[in-house]
């Protein structure tokens, strides 16, 4: 049961192993992405044998299977992934201020004299980071900062890569709006011009080049 990234990546990796699986997600999209986005990627999952009831609300659930809106979907394992809970519960004993996550500045403080928040269990801006490309991240500018050499995480700029069975999918920047086709694998998002952007599919190494060029604040005539 769920849309995000932890189901597709749980169900594309279980279908991959072999066995029967149906995504229950009370949504119509998939990842946030728009229509035609989530139709590639629920194409190329129900091709390695993943089951899709999308718009449907769970109603209950017993050992036999789900009762759903739109009636019943015979099951015997079933597995939640409605979205990350940040482990804070340590700050919190610690009198650590904490919201959803722990909040920290955009040098990773904490309320706390030296004590430092990353990852997903951090929360800047009312964001928390939830993947562990963004987590590696954050490790990276954090250990700079603690030797004493300048740097910052742009905490405005989100990117992640996953893979769903055998399907690498990059989300890079912003997706919102219609955006366009560079190719059938690759759409770009642009604001004044500018590519904000874009979302690869099947090709890591091409989505590692294009977030590059999309943080050196290029036009889509450029990638």
């Amino acid at each position: 049961m769920g849309g995000g990234f932890i189901a597709l990546e749980l169900a594309g990796n279980i279908a991959k192993a072999g066995y029967r699986v149906r995504l229950v997600h009370r949504g119509g999209s998939l990842l946030r992405l728009d229509d035609k986005l989530t139709g590639i990627l629920r194409e190329k999952l129900e091709e390695s044998g993943v089951e899709f009831y999308l718009n449907t609300n769970v109603l209950s659930a017993d050992e036999k299977g789900l009762d759903t809106d739109k009636g019943h979907i015979a099951d015997a394992l079933k597995v939640c992934t409605f979205r990350i809970v940040p482990n804070k519960e340590l700050a919190v004993r610690s009198g650590i201020h904490a919201g959803r996550g722990i909040l920290i500045d955009e040098r990773f403080r904490t309320s706390a004299k030296d004590v430092y928040a990353i990852g997903d269990c951090a929360e800047y801006g009312g964001t928390i980071c939830g993947t562990a490309k963004c987590a590696t991240g954050h490790a990276g500018v954090l250990a700079n900062l603690l030797v004493g050499k300048e740097d910052s995480y742009d905490f405005t700029f989100r990117s992640a890569l996953f893979k769903f069975g055998d399907l690498p999918l990059a989300i890079i920047g912003k997706t919102r709006g219609e955006g366009r086709w560079l190719d059938e694998g690759v759409k770009v998002f642009t604001d004044e011009e500018r590519v904000v952007g874009a979302v690869v599919i099947g090709n890591p190494r091409r989505a590692f080049e294009i977030e590059k060029r999309i943080r050196e604040g290029v036009e889509p005539t450029d990638l």
